[in-house]
């Protein structure tokens, strides 16, 4: 089998020759030894600092990010084997409310400011909603987390103004950054489609619950207290 027809028969609920192969991330120092080179990768506090930082230079800075990275990943995935590569393609993204680039979808607010406010600490802000958090990176750990936001702040009052602005918003056409963020699959698609025995490219999406949002406490009472509200957050 090839790796394509081995990815197919098991998403048909059928038996490959053998177990498929393949990685959610690989981090560095592993990237590094297998590649020779280092690149941020994804899924990583390294990568997620990395979009933040490309994001701060501009777009160019994001588009080259997007596909050192995607090329530099299929490149030491069929190194060492993989039958599929997996990519979510809002990383390297940097909206206002960022949690983790695994929640960030079409609804977030990307029209933002980046300012370094500490070493390795960032304050990234939507003028115009007056929406804001703050990432922080730990080169040690290798974490870059969401350490407090602008509805953590102001409690329910805000997350009720956050909703009203996502629901006033969602009918605007696909922002840049998602059109780059997509242009991700685009690449690995072509990349691997020009091979013999390329891997399967699997695009991940996800929905927006504010899973590793510093308010999320605040969500989880909300669905208690106003649970109109939380199907609000996630229909818009």
């Amino acid at each position: 089998m090839t790796k394509k027809e081995r990815i197919r028969t098991v998403f048909s609920h059928k038996e490959p020759d053998r177990v498929p192969i393949f990685e959610l991330t690989v981090a560095n120092p592993v990237l590094e030894s297998v590649l020779g080179r280092r690149i941020a990768g994804f899924g990583t506090g390294e990568a997620k600092v990395a979009g933040i930082r490309a994001a701060m230079e501009g777009r160019e800075a994001r588009r080259a990010i997007i596909r050192e990275n995607v090329e530099g990943m299929l490149e030491a995935y069929s190194r060492v084997g993989f039958d599929m590569f997996w990519f979510r393609p809002t990383d390297y993204l940097a909206p206002a409310e960022m949690g983790l680039p695994d929640n960030i979808t079409a609804n977030y607010i990307f029209d933002v400011t980046i300012e370094e406010i500490e070493e390795n600490t960032f304050r990234i802000e939507s003028k115009e909603g007056g929406f804001w958090c703050i990432e922080k990176y730990e080169k040690e750990s290798d974490t870059c987390v969401t350490v407090t936001d602008s509805i953590k702040e102001g409690g329910i009052k805000e997350l009720r103004r956050y909703v009203n602005y996502l629901e006033r918003t969602k009918s605007v056409p696909l922002h840049q950054c998602l059109q780059d963020g997509l242009k991700s699959i685009e690449i690995a698609v072509d990349k691997e489609r020009g091979k013999e025995d390329g891997m399967f490219v699997l695009g991940a999406a996800d929905v927006a619950c504010p899973t590793f949002l510093p308010y999320f406490p605040l969500f989880l009472q909300t669905m208690v207290d106003e649970p109109r509200l939380t199907e609000r957050y996630m229909e818009t």
